[in-house]
């Protein structure tokens, strides 16, 4: 073996990622699918450095225990000679994505269907609506009162300014088979995901420049770290 400069103490863990709390994000990457009359929308959110000012976040890391196993841990600091659990805030979740799941549903994103319906199946479009109006575009309205419903793309979604809650995502796990199909082995995974997105009312929008900064910069570091970093 090779001696080394670098060190590791069990505080230098990654923190877990905090569940059902909400983030600034923005809109960073989009792909919009059309099928038909259905638009398909997979949009992946970045979590803003305001989430630096969100406080009071119990610090945990994944390590582990006496049996071997990988778990939940509570990260401890000594404050005036007792123990006690670390609180910190939400700067370590600066700069994370995560892509739009609906908790329940087997397919990530969302969709829209682009038709008239009548009124008893417009049901089909409410998480559209609900998501496109947490993003604070505004639908125009008939007389009646009624949406007029329009068709967001990739440069339309791109940059917007939301607040997103993760949650964990139950899905079923997928292998390659030996004719290198995905095919299902019967268990299931969990993952992190935005289940839902909320109005970010003092959000600004994100220019297309900044955005395409971000990536360049990302690309930048991978090429400088070739390791791969395990995430929980």
């Amino acid at each position: 073996m090779r001696e080394s400069n670098a060190t590791f103490n069990d505080d230098d863990r990654q923190l877990a990622i905090p569940l059902n709390k909400l983030f600034p994000a923005h809109i960073t990457k989009s792909s919009v699918r059309e099928n038909g009359n259905r638009f398909n929308y997979n949009p992946t959110f970045r979590i803003h450095d305001e989430a630096s000012l969100i406080e009071n976040i119990p610090a945990y890391v994944y390590a582990k225990n006496e049996n071997g196993e990988t778990v939940k841990t509570p990260v401890t600091e000594m404050v005036d000679g007792k123990e006690r659990q670390k609180i910190v805030n939400g700067a370590f979740m600066t700069g994370r994505e995560y892509q739009y799941h609906k908790v329940g549903s087997n397919f990530p994103g969302f969709s829209f269907l682009d038709e008239a319906m009548p009124k008893n199946e417009r049901w089909k479009n409410q998480e559209y609506v609900d998501i496109i109006e947490a993003l604070q575009m505004e639908f125009s309205k008939t007389k009646d009162g009624a949406r007029l419903l329009f068709v967001m793309e990739d440069e339309d979604l791109l940059g917007l300014p939301c607040y997103v809650r993760l949650g964990r995502v139950t899905l079923p796990k997928r292998v390659r088979n030996e004719d290198g199909v995905w095919v299902e082995t019967g268990d299931t995974i969990q993952i992190t995901k935005a289940i839902e997105v909320c109005p970010w009312e003092t959000g600004k929008r994100m220019p297309l420049t900044q955005i395409e900064e971000l990536y360049r910069k990302d690309d930048e570091e991978d090429e400088l770290d070739d390791s791969d970093d395990i995430k929980f």
